[in-house]
């Protein structure tokens, strides 16, 4: 349950609490309004304003209830229309309708997509090796050609990755082995594609002494075509160390409406947050801040993981700091899905055919659109979001040369006067 309440709220009880000079703003958090309380539905805006209390309905097993005054077309029915609301600072918003109980459809806000992506395959948080050569490793079997993410993290130097059984006995006895996503003392993230089969993830100490190290083996993030969301790019994205005994690191990001935000990542051992805009002095300067606690996690949690970020429109910082007398290290790629505005969006996307998809060398491009222009630009962007790859479509099918990128998944994206289409390509 997600809550996004500021420290003070007129009319509603509140939590609060401090962990290590930082304080929680509640996210957003689900509540449902009785129509028997003569509820107004909201106006266009989808906004009302609190007026009760918030209460627990023992009966119903609802918490967190709250009755309120609405703007726009009355409701009087004693039963239960079971209205869902997000509480937005001061404001709440109508979400969706739990159920049908005669509200119209016009009087609620827009469908909202739905769909939870969940990306979690393999993971190791916050593991400790004592010596050198000491390893971790984990075996799986993929029924089929999947594309994954590896992302490490790790104090000192250490090895990862997705190898196969023949490479085994290498890994283990701390030999040179081949493998998928390598990481030779880097940290970072790759996607790799692997085929059917059984592999093992592994990861191994290449320090002289103790070292702590994160793993995790995602698979991409994905939404079905009835969200009606398309992914757009990779909106910020870090590799970082982060010094010991109180180095920090913030990054800025602006949530837009008609947009989904998802970002995922891994620490080897770093408090990691998501703040307001005007807390950022605060947390470069160590003094108190506020914070949403439900994008925070303390050393060794799960890390950045995958979240979906449920924020209002506006400018945030997603930060980290080291309170720890070692070096560790983060990665973190945030993603933008765009809303589809029509149908017409939806229809242009599915114009565009790509073959053959994965491909080793070449691949064809086909806008099979009635409506193709000499202005149509092709735009290719690996998975850091850096453009490879910029030229016109002049024509209607034409076929480019890939063979010299790297295994992995890329963005191809089509700029055109009927609509923007991204594919993604998987280059084998």
């Amino acid at each position: 349950m997600r809550k996004l309440i500021s420290i003070t709220i007129i009319g509603l009880a509140l939590l609060f609490y401090s962990s290590v000079n930082a304080q929680t703003i509640f996210n957003s958090e689900s509540i449902n309004i009785h129509a028997s309380e003569s509820a107004l539905l909201a106006d266009s805006t989808m906004s009302i304003y609190p007026a009760y209390s918030s209460y627990t309905d023992a009966e119903n097993g609802r918490k967190n209830l709250c009755y309120g005054s609405f703007s726009g077309t009355q409701i009087s029915d004693t039963t239960d229309v079971g209205v869902e609301l997000l509480r937005y600072n001061n404001l709440y918003r109508i979400y969706k309708p739990v159920n049908n109980m005669g509200i119209e459809q016009e009087y609620l806000s827009p469908k909202e997509a739905s769909t939870t992506p969940s990306t979690f395959f393999l993971s190791q948080q916050c593991y400790s090796f004592s010596s050198n050569g000491d390893w971790w490793q984990q075996g799986f079997t993929l029924g089929q050609t999947t594309t994954l993410v590896l992302r490490f993290a790790t104090q000192y130097i250490a090895d990862a990755a997705v190898f196969t059984s023949d490479q085994l006995s290498n890994f283990q006895n701390n030999n040179t082995f081949s493998g998928y996503g390598n990481f030779d003392n880097q940290i970072g993230y790759h996607t790799i594609t692997l085929a059917a089969g059984s592999y093992y993830l592994g990861m191994r100490n290449q320090n002289s002494e103790a070292n702590q190290v994160s793993i995790e083996l995602d698979f991409e993030i994905s939404l079905p075509l009835s969200d009606n969301y398309t992914y757009y790019d990779n909106y910020i994205n870090g590799v970082e160390n982060i010094s010991a005994n109180g180095g920090k690191l913030w990054h800025s990001f602006t949530i837009q409406y008609g947009y989904r935000y998802f970002i995922d990542g891994c620490n080897s051992g770093l408090e990691d947050y998501f703040i307001p805009n005007n807390q950022l002095s605060n947390f470069q300067n160590d003094q108190t801040f506020q914070y949403y606690s439900d994008y925070a996690d303390n050393p060794c949690g799960e890390g950045t993981g995958l979240w979906e970020i449920l924020l209002p429109a506006g400018t945030y910082y997603m930060v980290a700091r080291n309170t720890a007398s070692t070096t560790h290290s983060i990665n973190y790629i945030m993603q933008r899905w765009k809303q589809n505005t029509s149908i017409e969006d939806l229809s242009f996307e599915n114009k565009i055919i790509i073959y053959p998809n994965p491909s080793h060398d070449n691949i064809t491009i086909e806008n099979t659109s009635l409506n193709k222009t000499e202005n149509d630009i092709i735009s290719i962007y690996n998975v850091q979001g850096q453009l490879l790859l910029k030229q016109p479509m002049q024509q209607e099918k034409i076929e480019i040369n890939i063979s010299g990128f790297a295994k992995g998944v890329y963005v191809l994206k089509i700029e055109s006067e009927e609509g923007v289409a991204v594919k993604r390509v998987v280059k084998e």
